[in-house]
């Protein structure tokens, strides 16, 4: 595998996760605006407090690449940040409500919608 397919595969695996990141993230705003005026900030530091492990890995992957030597392993900083925060709006979408099959459709399709018109601007962007 020559380092551009690898590179158009890691753009490719981000851009799925920050369009479902999005989706999530719309669905959490949503959550929010239902929540009650006391619970904002704290459905805000939940939140918050689910990036910490994304912000660690982060850092890791940083210093690890530094001690080593590894110019390549910013390559996964690309897939971290917005795998981070799918994970952190799934945990918190998941203590708000149980998923259910029709709700995991609904994201699905969105994301793949969402990577679709994200792709094809770029294809046509050039």
């Amino acid at each position: 595998m020559s380092s551009e397919t690898a590179i158009s595969l890691v753009v490719f695996l981000a851009s799925i996760l920050w369009c479902h990141a999005a989706v999530l993230a719309w669905e959490w705003l949503g959550t929010l605006r239902r929540a009650s005026q006391n619970d904002k900030v704290g459905h805000v530091v939940s939140l918050l407090g689910a990036f910490v492990p994304v912000v660690v890995t982060y850092i890791t992957v940083v210093l690890v690449g530094a001690v080593i030597g590894l110019p390549s392993m910013v390559v996964f900083l690309a897939l971290i940040v917005p795998g981070g925060l799918v994970f952190g709006l799934r945990m918190e979408l998941s203590d708000e409500a149980q998923a259910t099959w029709a709700r995991e459709q609904r994201r699905f399709i969105f994301t793949i919608v969402l990577v679709c018109l994200v792709i094809g601007y770029q294809q046509y962007r050039g």
